[in-house]
């Protein structure tokens, strides 16, 4: 891997037919402390002034390769299905509703339905104690999520939102 490029080489020792074929990798990425690909943000919660953390994504322009291994440039699209583990308080929201969520040994899994096809600066992930409000129009919901205990202060754009 070239670090300065930022890119990766793969090298077969034999050449590989035309056809569909998959990839399988391993890749580890780091939560970061600036905003870029995945990252803490810090808040206080309403009401008892406590300090909390939760993850939120900044994938644009090209951080989404902090995330996970991709293609980062906006001609290449590809599908994304997240699945994410999160402690048991928390709420997870991406691009595409909640499949699945199970308790696995005092943590939550989260799975996410697969989105269209996207550029990979679109990911979006955001996990903390967050609460939401929901409505809907034609038959799409839409929500508002904020850290916990501030829903109602996102009724004006929900509304609105449903009107436009």
């Amino acid at each position: 891997m070239k670090v300065a490029d930022q890119t990766v080489t793969l090298r077969f020792g034999t050449e590989l037919a035309r056809g569909t074929h998959r990839i399988a990798l391993s890749f580890a990425g780091q939560n970061q402390r600036g905003r870029e690909g995945l990252h803490f943000a810090n808040y206080s919660e309403k009401g008892t002034g406590a300090e909390k953390t939760m993850l939120g994504t900044q994938m644009e322009p090209t951080d989404a390769r902090r995330l996970f291994p991709c293609w980062d440039e906006p001609v290449f699209r590809a599908k994304f299905r997240l699945t994410v583990t999160v402690p048991a308080s928390f709420m997870a929201v991406s691009n595409t509703p909640v499949e699945s969520e199970k308790v696995v040994g005092g943590k939550k899994e989260v799975r996410f339905a697969e989105t269209p096809l996207m550029a990979s600066y679109l990911v979006v992930l955001c996990a903390g104690e967050l609460d939401a409000i929901y409505g809907e129009t034609e038959g799409v919901r839409i929500g508002v999520i904020t850290t916990k205990g501030k829903a109602e202060q996102g009724r004006y754009a929900l509304e609105s939102a449903e009107k436009s």
